[in-house]
């Protein structure tokens, strides 16, 4: 309808422009079948006749540049250019809101697809980890099997192993001690080699 009117508005000499047959199948479906659209065309100065058993809409060729009926034109050409404005920019923020939304959209994707993705490594690592763990617990164990049980050195086999020495530590104590009590009341007893002894004051 716009371009019908803006048509009749642009070239007001023209007469090609200024009649259209209602018959027409895109004017008839994307114009005469939308609500509202014959009221605009009678508002806007349009008519129908019937020419050759045909009906159709024509602007009068009486109505010129100037006159009421061209001024009810032009506001209606007005309010279909406001109304086209306002569907292009209402068209335009849809547009803007589904690229922003599909933007967001493929971001969690992204997101989404980057934390599974973190999850599979973190799940690979510790399996690898309780892999490395289990191999060296079987090897430990293993090589504990082939080297075989392992026995502390008891006590007997310490003293067998020093004899002379856990021998003779008795002896000598035993001798010290008995040069001790012999050493005790000076005077009185001295021990002689072969066993002898002899008295102080009372010896002969």
């Amino acid at each position: 309808m716009h371009a019908l009117l803006h048509n009749v508005q642009q070239h007001p000499q023209e007469a090609e422009y200024r009649a259209f047959k209602s018959a027409q199948p895109k004017i008839h479906k994307e114009v005469l079948c939308v609500t509202g659209a014959k009221e605009l065309l009678h508002l806007a100065g349009w008519n129908t006749r019937v020419r050759d058993f045909k009906e159709e809409w024509a602007f009068d060729e009486k109505f010129r540049p100037g006159t009421a009926a061209w001024s009810r034109l032009d506001l209606v050409v007005q309010c279909l250019d406001e109304h086209a404005r306002n569907l292009e920019e209402t068209a335009e923020r849809i547009k803007s809101m589904q690229e922003r939304e599909a933007q967001a959209e493929k971001s969690r994707k992204a997101l989404a697809m980057s934390q599974a993705e973190e999850d599979r490594e973190r799940v690979r690592r510790r399996v690898e980890r309780e892999r490395i763990a289990r191999e060296a617990k079987a090897k430990s164990e293993l090589a504990q099997r082939e080297a075989g049980p392992t026995q502390s050195p008891s006590v007997s086999t310490v003293q067998r192993q020093s004899p002379e020495r856990g021998s003779a530590q008795p002896a000598e104590e035993e001798a010290t001690d008995a040069e001790d009590d012999y050493m005790e009341v000076p005077g009185h007893f001295s021990e002689l080699s072969g066993g002898q002894r002899l008295g102080g004051k009372d010896g002969a």
